[in-house]
Order: C-alpha cells, then structure tokens, then sequence
C-alpha cells in the first residue's frame, strides 16, 4: 500500500519513463527464463506455484542473464542493474496481478 501511496505525486513522464524501465526489465527476465531450463526454473514437485515464488523465479532469471553476460539494457537503481531488476520485478508482477491500472 506504501508504494501505490508513493504514486500519487508522478508525472505522466515519470510514470512514462518507469513503464520503458520494467519494458527492459522484462526483456531481460525473459531472456533469463529461456537461458534457463525448465527444469531449473520451475520443478515439479507437484506443488502450485505461489505469486511470490514466480516473483523470486522472474528476478533471479534476470540477474542469472545479467551476470550471464546478456548484453540487454536493464533499468537500473543507485547505478546498480542488478538493483533495478530485484526492485522493478516484484512491483510491476504485483500490480498486474492486483489488476491495477498503470496509472497507479
């Protein structure tokens, strides 16, 4: 709730340039997804997959192809595209899956 509150005061530019942020963010999760196999990114153990666990799941595939040498731009945060990514994902999977409008 903290976060969405922290919303309130963006610019259409802010909210403009923190959309092509996670856009790049996301293209390195997925690439991370494929890097990885299956296998490694989602077992089976006959276990439904939490939010949270697909959130940790996404991060790390876009941290293990940063660190993999992916050579995709990242949204970074204090300098940090590793930072950008651990920070980016978790926000944006939780707005999509508490259906909130972009505008927030």
């Amino acid at each position: 709730a903290d976060i969405i509150a922290l919303t309130k005061d963006l610019t259409d530019a802010d909210r403009e340039h923190i959309r092509r942020g996670w856009a790049c963010n996301r293209a390195i999760v997925h690439e991370g997804l494929r890097m990885l196999s299956e296998q490694q990114t989602r077992p089976d153990w006959g276990l439904s997959e939490s939010l949270q666990t697909t959130i940790t799941r996404h991060v790390t595939a876009g941290v293990y192809a940063r660190m993999s040498g992916c050579n995709s731009a990242v949204y970074a945060l204090c300098g940090s595209g590793n930072k950008g990514i651990c920070t980016s994902v978790p926000v944006a999977m939780q707005a999509h899956h508490m259906h909130l409008p972009q505008s927030e």
